[in-house]
């Protein structure tokens, strides 16, 4: 390794360091031995108990549990996928503790996004910095939300990989882009997917109108099925737990009524927007964004 590429990789080595004695001092607690188990965890371990215990003491994989309402699926609650691929790189950050891997995925991830974006390397520590500290990021896993922390933190190096993709790096943005679709789809909260795809949906407008202004439609199009096939080998590595999620949802509140889930102040199948956005960020709280505990 020559004298340049060295210097290059100083700063993210200085950076990784960084985060890692940040994450450990602000969560100091987790090296006296100490846990921060939120409720929806408690809730989650309560649920689980029955199929952890099985598949601990069977060769095979239960998809049926009788802890939860009259017995359901197990695919939203403790289900395994030990064959799928992307669980090998998960196992980088289960090296340290939770809620320390949290944090770490915050930084690490809002990282990879402003490098993106061209943004020097010590600026975008300070960038993920601020970004990780939003209060909001740490009432989620205060409150056990951990599906939704982690799909957060690969939310943003998810939108660096789809512009890296626009730009100039068409395979590196892909297959970063499959890599982390694939991570965050893996990490089950489609809610916070569906919010990330809006997102990237207005930038490929914006890119679209410029392609046209510039006369670079080709290069556009080209960008667009590399993302496109990035997106189809993330959803097929994730095909398991997406495919049995969409079929346990159409006999649910969430799908077409089966006559127990109908709602009669609305007609309508699934669920209505009162009841959508009653656990949604308030308006005034969007500000939390910007400054903490506002």
């Amino acid at each position: 390794m020559n004298k340049k590429n060295f210097s290059g990789i100083v700063p993210h080595f200085v950076a990784l360091v960084l985060f890692i004695i940040l994450a450990y001092v602000y969560f100091s607690p987790v090296l006296q031995g100490k846990q921060l188990i939120g409720h929806d965890t408690q809730s989650w371990m309560c649920m689980a108990k029955e199929t952890v215990d099985y598949n601990a003491s069977h060769d095979d994989v239960t998809l049926w549990t009788n802890s939860m309402f009259g017995g359901m699926p197990t695919y939203q609650i403790a289900m395994s996928q030990p064959y799928n691929l992307v669980a090998y790189i998960e196992k980088i950050f289960e090296i340290f503790q939770r809620p320390v891997s949290f944090l770490l995925l915050y930084l690490v991830g809002f990282y990879i996004l402003l490098l993106s974006f061209k943004v020097k390397p010590w600026l975008a520590i300070v960038g993920s910095i601020a970004f990780t500290f939003a209060s909001y990021n740490f009432i989620i896993i205060m409150a056990g939300h951990n599906s939704k922390a982690i799909t957060i933190a690969y939310m943003a190096p998810l939108i660096g990989a789809v512009f890296l993709a626009f730009r100039d790096k068409k395979i590196t943005g892909g297959i970063l882009t499959a890599l982390f679709l694939s991570l965050a789809i893996r990490a089950n909260h489609i809610q916070i997917l569906y919010y990330t795809l809006i997102i990237l949906l207005f930038f490929g407008a914006v890119e679209l109108i410029y392609s046209i202004k510039e006369k670079e439609i080709t290069s556009f199009l080209k960008s667009t099925g590399v993302v496109i096939l990035a997106a189809v080998i993330a959803l097929a590595m994730n095909a398991t737990s997406l495919l049995t999620t969409y079929e346990y949802s159409q006999y649910t509140m969430r799908g077409k009524s089966n006559g127990l889930t109908v709602d009669t102040q609305n007609s309508q199948h699934g669920l209505n927007k009162d009841y959508i956005t009653q656990w949604s960020y308030g308006k005034a709280e969007t500000m939390t964004l910007l400054i903490p505990n506002f």
